[in-house]
């Protein structure tokens, strides 16, 4: 297996392309490449456990998250259980990502009241982590639970790291404070730097060491030669992000606030067309990098230089004319392509 110079990761999805019955061949293929790690993601498509649990027997070596398990629409015991079993199942490599997930996922497509979210995520880190250090909890607050013990064979060899993913202040602050890592995603490299040090500085103020906390982010990229093609399908991501709250939010702290206002005039007002067209490079570069290979490789080195301990690569195939068939060795390629990045 060849090995890459620094940590690299994968994003395991299907929100670009790939089919469920890819992402074990996917995570083989990615292993081979030599990325250190593969990620998983939960939107509205494939969830995050069950790709991981596939990867998890057709690798050996590399490490395995879920990017991420919104803690809305799960129960912890349940996350506990499924946290438990990946590790076993890895045999040591698996990390558990949490996060508080946005609104609409939540509330809209999950049936369940998206109020105090931090709450959420800190009882949860809590309550998960003690259930899978084996203990029998009760705890009553944003989650509730009455005398729950996993009821496993085995201890978990070890006990997996939690990872939260954070967009706002006080989220990066709990992640410093309470998680093994962070995970960030659609920032620029400036928004990662600041990112990573408001998570550094908060671990430094718990009396830990900054650098015991983990700081990954998630990369989009798109590697095409037609820019005007690229910088279009970077466009309607960004789009779908910019229509929630949680991301504007972000984008406003990152200095894109008269972008945001002027995007969120034209997508409220109906315009959403327009409102993405008028959306400039810059913006578009904290949803996804583009370009050739070249640009893509020096971009996605601006955002180890921010700060990043890792970056997790999802790769967006341009499916113009593509065969569902063909689509898995269209991302492998783009795959192998950004190997040593």
């Amino acid at each position: 297996m060849s090995q890459l110079s620094a940590r690299a990761g994968i994003t395991l999805g299907v929100q670009n392309g790939l089919r469920v019955e890819h992402l074990p061949e996917f995570a083989r293929r990615a292993e081979e490449l030599g990325f250190t790690e593969i990620w998983s993601e939960e939107a509205g498509g494939g969830d995050a456990v069950t790709g991981i649990a596939a990867a998890a027997v057709t690798t050996s070596t590399v490490a395995l998250g879920t990017g991420i398990i919104p803690v809305f629409g799960r129960a912890p015991a349940v996350v506990a259980m499924e946290a438990a079993s990946l590790q076993l199942l890895s045999g040591g490599r698996f990390r558990l990502g949490l996060g508080a997930s946005t609104p609409t996922i939540a509330t809209s497509w999950r049936g369940e009241v998206y109020e105090r979210p931090l709450t959420r995520l800190q009882e949860y880190v809590d309550v998960v982590r003690r259930l899978l250090a084996g203990e029998k909890v009760t705890h009553h607050g944003q989650v509730r639970l009455d005398g729950f013990r996993l009821q496993l064979p085995s201890p978990l060899p070890p006990v997996p790291p939690v990872y939260l993913a954070a967009l706002g202040e006080r989220a990066l602050a709990l992640a410093g404070r309470n998680a093994d890592g962070v995970i960030l995603g659609n920032m620029t490299p400036s928004g990662i730097a600041h990112s990573a040090q408001l998570v550094r500085n908060a671990a430094a103020d718990s009396n830990r060491a900054p650098e015991d906390v983990d700081v990954i982010a998630r990369v989009s990229v798109l590697v095409d030669d037609d820019v005007a093609r690229a910088r279009a399908r970077v466009g309607r991501i960004a789009g779908f992000y910019l229509s929630s709250d949680v991301y504007r939010r972000s984008l406003t702290r990152q200095g894109f606030g008269v972008e945001v206002e002027r995007f969120a005039d034209r997508w409220d007002a109906g315009e959403r067309s327009r409102a993405v067209e008028e959306l400039d490079d810059e913006i578009l570069s904290a949803f996804a990098v583009f370009g050739d290979e070249a640009t893509v490789r020096r971009r996605i080195a601006q955002f180890r230089e921010a700060g990043l301990d890792a970056p997790i690569l999802y790769p967006i195939v341009p499916l113009d004319g593509v065969d569902d068939g063909d689509v898995l060795n269209r991302t492998l390629a783009v795959v192998a392509g950004l190997r040593g990045v």
